[in-house]
């Protein structure tokens, strides 16, 4: 269930890879439901509160919060072009083709959250 949590990927809200993210965490939690917390070893019982607590707040933030309307910030970022100028010493080629990468994919992304 791990795995299965941790692979989810988001998507942009309003697409329908963010509608099936929610889905696939809703199923993580179908699964972990059918599991008996009490018979886990100590260990066992840590990561199984932490799985839960997780899934259960990316639901929230994505269901309820609607982060993108609420704090549009936390949804958008441009984390490659950041690095360009966060990360002290030169950085490789490939890191500025990622950054340029991410710029021009914002276009279509402002577009779209534009819509929603």
């Amino acid at each position: 269930m791990i795995v299965e949590a941790l692979a989810v990927s988001e998507g942009e809200p309003g697409t329908p890879a963010f509608a099936a993210a929610a889905d696939a965490y809703r199923g993580v939690l179908d699964k972990a439901k059918r599991i008996d917390r009490a018979r886990l070893g100590l260990d066992d019982q840590v990561d199984y509160d932490l799985l839960v607590a997780h899934v259960r707040t990316r639901l929230f933030e994505m269901e309820t919060l609607r982060l993108l309307e609420t704090n549009p910030a936390s949804v958008f970022a441009l984390e490659q072009t950041n690095r360009l100028f966060l990360r002290p010493g030169a950085l490789p080629d490939s890191a500025v083709q990622q950054a340029v990468g991410e710029l021009r994919r914002l276009p279509a992304l402002l577009s779209a959250r534009s819509r929603t």
